[in-house]
């Protein structure tokens, strides 16, 4: 078995922490409800405060990256994929964790707070628990809407799970000559989803499994490009200025982003 405690990207824990901290602040800002009668100050709540969909499309973009990248090391170094290794090593590090807060959201949360003026939606009546114990729990957002905020945030988790659900076959069964191929494929049918299918619906478009692949999927395509010794070489041989570049293009996009009002 291939030993991931030496993969290990450094440089990545500081894209984590842009990531979470998105996430962070959209919740804190949504949950503790204020609002400026100041149209500069709402204005900027809006574009900058409240940037969760951005956050975790990265969170989405790096486990990509990550998992398909052990997963091709680890082809490329014993000619094959232990399928029973990598689910047995996703359950011990996702599982417990899991369920705990799905056991302190549905029962212990809502124990606690009932009767209490908090101003955190901590309700269980209009969720199906069923979604989020089966790995779902983005299915019961577009169905049945936000009720709970604290079983809420696994919803991603639900979709990174589904996506697990397809790495390991997809990097143990197609020819690594062929991967490119099949994931472009695979990104291209998630997009299509967002623009024909989705029906423009905000909440399908965030929250459906086909849409969220899109993100997990550029992430794939990255690890693949990246277990390339060619295109290693030419990376590291960029300029500073080129490097540079990258990051401005980075910024530029979290602060001209288009954001309907």
């Amino acid at each position: 078995m291939l030993d991931t405690k030496k993969t290990f990207f450094p440089n990545l824990d500081g894209l984590r922490f842009v990531a979470f901290f998105l996430v962070f602040v959209n919740h804190a800002v949504n949950n503790l409800g204020y609002k400026s009668k100041n149209p500069s100050v709402e204005l900027f709540r809006y574009k900058y405060l409240l940037n969760g969909d951005l956050g975790v499309g990265f969170f989405f973009v790096l486990s990509g990256f990550l998992i398909t990248y052990l997963l091709l090391k680890e082809k490329e170094h014993f000619s094959k994929v232990s399928i029973k290794n990598f689910y047995i090593r996703r359950v011990l590090r996702i599982l417990p964790l899991y369920y705990l807060i799905i056991i302190l959201s549905l029962y212990v949360v809502p124990w606690i707070v009932q009767g209490e003026a908090i101003p955190l939606r901590t309700t269980t009546d209009k969720l199906d628990a069923w979604y989020y114990y089966s790995f779902l729990g983005n299915f019961d957002f577009f169905y049945n809407g936000i009720s709970n905020v604290i079983i809420g945030v696994l919803w991603s988790v639900s979709v990174e799970e589904q996506f697990y659900l397809i790495a390991p076959f997809l990097i143990a069964f197609v020819p690594t000559k062929h991967l490119l191929k099949v994931i472009i494929s695979l990104i291209l049918i998630a997009i299509s989803y967002r623009l024909f299918l989705s029906g423009g619906k905000n909440v399908l478009i965030k929250f459906h499994t086909l849409s969220c692949m899109a993100d997990l999927l550029m992430g794939a395509l990255l690890a693949l490009v990246c277990t390339s010794e060619r295109v290693i070489e030419r990376i590291q041989q960029w300029p500073r200025k080129l490097i540079v570049l990258v990051y401005v293009a980075g910024i530029a996009l979290f602060l001209f982003q288009f954001k309907s009002v």
